[in-house]
């Protein structure tokens, strides 16, 4: 009971959210026809490192994904 209150006092002060599982990501990409990527990364490892980034924001909200 005590960790519930304080999983819902951290959501209500904006900390985290008090669900534990926020969630998978789901990323919706629309590329152009002539649109070439200066990496030698697949498209797949160039967003996996892009939500790395964000889940590392010292702003964001939410727990990594899983």
């Amino acid at each position: 009971m005590a960790q519930i209150l304080i999983n819902s006092r951290m959501c209500a002060e904006g900390h985290r959210p008090i669900c534990q599982d926020t969630g998978i990501v789901n990323v919706f990409l629309s590329v152009g026809m002539n649109v070439r990527f200066d990496s030698n990364e697949s498209l797949d490892g160039l967003i996996n490192e892009g939500v790395r980034r964000a889940y590392n924001l010292p702003d964001n909200v939410l727990r990594a994904s899983v």
